[in-house]
């Protein structure tokens, strides 16, 4: 029956009485005391104690196990049909009027004197009641419908000032630290508040801190006043005890009223919180009979308004982080702001200058690559074709005559070209006669001149095909130098473009690495600085970040990620730690485990 389990947490200071109700409300319920019975402690090194009137005893969160509510039955005083009762109903008619308005629930503290006097007799009437019996006014039915959890807390506002170390207890209890099971909700506040409790800076700063750590349960406040005597004296101010304990209850709205904010979230809750009255006083007696009638009476309805919570449930009930966490977010924050901002700077002159230098330096070599490919391929083109020894015609002619009756001899000639060369003559198909009768297959150097001297025979005429021949090389000398001195130097060129582009590609690659070194800085500063600006965490998510808070409290702090001395001036290590436990927090693994992941590509390290 886990979802009818209703948990409470009891808070107060040192000595008001909180264990003692504890202890009768248990009591109550399965007729044992916690501070009695160890069994009803859910760890066996947190058993309530109760105090002797001076010193706490609760100096640790103690939650208590969950305990079957039975039906709780309270018979009325007096008896109807009893003398007491006609006495007891004289008593009203004789102020009828303002005892109607209090009885009805009308009456704030405004009590006048007639009514005071009626109600100090009617207690006067039950001390002298012989016949009333407690145990046959009380009946304890055992018939389950919800199971009643407490959590006993320490003393707020200690003399030591540990209020913020409680209420982290109070965060880990509720979150299951040290095995303890953890509630699926938590119904009530329940702060216990001594008859002589002065509601003074202290106490009520004490009550605030409460209030700003946790403003989902403001609404779920309830107060128990302690060391109320039913059947004390009381004069002066008050008059009875129905009189005083409602003026108790309006100076604690009073004082509550004047501490706490936001003002409109007091009006809204506090005028209506709970308030019950408890003497946790046992004795013998008839006084003491009608103590433990009204105690009972005080637990039923305080069962009741219990029962009525609605439950926060305890994943998402909020820590709100203690001054010092506080006071190393401020710090941080700027910090991580200032670094965040000179990162993004200096990223954005890296992509500007050094990266963008590195990258139209690659575009600039790569072209130059082209460019010097072009020229090596033009050259071997030339080259190819003409650095030959095959040999061209560079000049040419037809030697032609028609016949005639004697026959006749001409002489031709080709102008050579400017290197050296050789003739050649070649008789047409048509034209079988003729002869050269010089030699026609001569060779010569630049510039000189091929002759040809053709004859023919009688009545007939030739037709020769001259020419002057010459190797490529040497042809085209100039070029073929020209296109091996181009090669040449763009085979030097392109070589050292391409060291280029393998210089420059590798700076390309440096600052995108660079860029990416950068960036990921960002993101990390991005990603923790939320955890910094944010005032207030889960239960899960605290428990997670306090080790890195502790780091700034520790008089010799050792890293989370490794065995090291925590250095808070190095922004690097400040860094690694809270995102390491972030990390840890968001895997959940352990933390040098997770460094164990991250230290090689931590970039913070990369320059």
């Amino acid at each position: 029956m886990d979802s009818a389990v209703k948990t409470v947490l009891f808070i107060a200071g040192t000595q008001q009485g909180k264990s003692a109700t504890i202890d009768e409300i248990y009591n109550l319920i399965v007729a044992k005391r916690p501070s009695e019975h160890p069994e009803l402690a859910e760890k066996a090194d947190r058993v309530p104690k109760i105090g002797d009137g001076c010193v706490s005893c609760t100096d640790k969160v103690t939650p208590l196990v969950a305990v079957p509510v039975p039906k709780i039955t309270v018979a009325p005083w007096p008896e109807k049909g009893t003398p007491l009762e006609k006495k007891v109903q004289e008593l009203v008619r004789k102020n009828a009027k303002d005892m109607e308005s209090f009885t009805a629930g009308k009456s704030t503290t405004q009590f006048t004197a007639e009514v005071s006097d009626r109600l100090w007799e009617i207690r006067e009437m039950q001390k002298s009641d012989d016949t009333f019996d407690p145990a046959e006014a009380i009946k304890i039915e055992p018939k389950q419908s919800w199971l009643f959890r407490g959590i006993d807390t320490p003393g707020m506002n200690d003399s030591q000032g540990r209020d913020d170390e409680f209420i982290e207890d109070i965060i880990e209890t509720l979150a299951g630290k040290d095995g303890v099971s953890v509630p699926q909700t938590v119904n009530a506040f329940v702060f216990i508040v001594k008859n002589n409790q002065a509601f003074d800076m202290g106490w009520q700063n004490s009550v605030k801190r409460y209030w700003d750590q946790f403003p989902q349960f403001r609404g779920n406040w309830i107060f128990i006043h302690t060391m109320m005597d039913p059947f004390a004296e009381y004069t002066g101010t008050t008059n009875s005890y129905e009189e005083h304990c409602l003026l108790r209850a309006k100076m604690l709205k009073d004082a509550l009223m004047a501490c706490l904010e936001p003002h409109k979230d007091a009006e809204l809750y506090i005028p209506q919180a709970e308030h019950f009255y408890f003497e946790n006083k046992n004795g013998r007696g008839k006084a003491a009979k009608f103590r433990r009638w009204e105690r009972a009476t005080t637990i039923q309805h305080f069962l009741h308004a219990v029962e009525r919570k609605p439950g926060v449930k305890s994943n998402e009930i909020k820590f709100r982080k203690t001054g010092q966490a506080s006071s190393t977010d401020t710090m941080l924050r700027a910090s991580i702001s200032t670094a965040n901002n000179t990162v993004k700077s200096t990223l954005e002159a890296f992509k500007h200058g050094v990266q963008q230098s590195a990258i139209s330096g690659l575009a600039n070599a790569n072209l130059r690559v082209i460019t010097e490919q072009n020229a090596l391929e033009d050259a071997n083109l030339f080259l190819s074709n003409n650095d030959t020894g095959d040999e061209i015609r560079t000049n040419a002619a037809t030697a032609h005559s028609e016949w005639c009756w004697g026959g006749h001899s001409n002489e031709w000639s080709l102008k050579g070209p400017d290197c050296d060369w050789r003739s050649e003559f070649y008789k047409n198909d048509n034209y079988p006669y003729g002869e050269c009768t010089n030699d026609g297959s001569q060779r010569g150097s630049a510039g000189e001149i091929a002759k040809f001297k053709l004859e023919s025979p009688i009545m007939r005429g030739y037709c020769f095909t001259i020419c002057v021949k010459a190797y490529k090389r040497d042809v085209y000398r100039q070029q073929v130098e020209l296109y091996r001195k181009n090669k040449e130097a763009a085979e030097k060129l392109l070589a050292q473009a391409k060291r280029d582009v393998d210089e420059y590609q590798q700076k390309v690659a440096n600052a995108g690495d660079k860029v990416q070194t950068l960036m990921r800085h960002i993101e990390i500063y991005d990603e923790c600085a939320p955890l910094v600006a944010q005032p207030e965490f889960t239960m899960r998510t605290w428990l997670g970040l306090k080790p890195f808070y502790q780091l700034f409290t520790n008089p010799e702090p050792k890293c989370l990620s490794d065995d090291s001395s925590f250095d808070e001036a190095n922004m690097n290590m400040v860094m690694r730690e809270l995102y390491v436990a972030k990390t840890a927090l968001d895997k959940e693994k352990d933390f040098k485990q997770v460094w164990a992941e991250l230290k090689h590509s931590w970039p913070f390290d990369q320059n």
